[in-house]
């Protein structure tokens, strides 16, 4: 995808953001929220109140992943960045992207509300050379119904998008 995260000097996936080949900084957020307290594991969101650092604990690549492992609170968060290069397969090599997958577990044998979130902002969708009108929706269980529940009547099952 040509989006870097760099270890040198002390950084962290989740000391700064994420930068394209050319060097300019493009956002990709992660959060994870456990019981209620949510911590940052990648990207860096200094504005956003409240939001914690995740404590990095290791990294490691290889020919296909790029491993990194944190503590958020009670659970270890493994984020892995899968790009599919396969030297046989021309077709997947060509393919200009890579996965985010994410998988967490208690450290303390307890159970907890955990809740992921993954976002990338518009300097993707245009070098930030171009105006976005964002709003909130929440469409429920089907695409044609746009109406969001009042406000505080929100369930932990309500999905809400940008």
């Amino acid at each position: 995808m040509s989006a870097w995260s760099t270890i040198s000097g002390g950084s962290t996936l989740n000391s700064r953001n994420v930068t394209f080949w050319t060097g300019d900084s493009i956002g990709w957020s992660g959060i994870i929220r456990v019981d209620g307290t949510a911590y940052e594991y990648m990207g860096d969101s200094p504005s956003v109140q409240g939001l914690q650092k995740a404590t990095p604990l290791t990294v490691s690549y290889d020919s296909h992943y790029s491993n990194f492992t944190f503590d958020a609170g009670p659970v270890r968060v493994e984020a892995r960045f899968f790009s599919p290069v396969l030297p046989k397969d021309l077709c997947k090599s060509s393919i200009p992207l890579s996965y985010l997958e994410v998988e967490f577990v208690a450290t303390d044998e307890l159970s907890h509300d955990v809740q992921l979130y993954s976002d990338i902002d518009s300097i993707w969708l245009a070098g930030g050379n171009a105006s976005f009108d964002w709003t909130i929706d929440c469409p429920g269980e089907s695409f044609g119904e746009t109406q969001c529940p009042p406000k505080g009547t929100e369930t932990p099952d309500t999905l809400f998008h940008w």
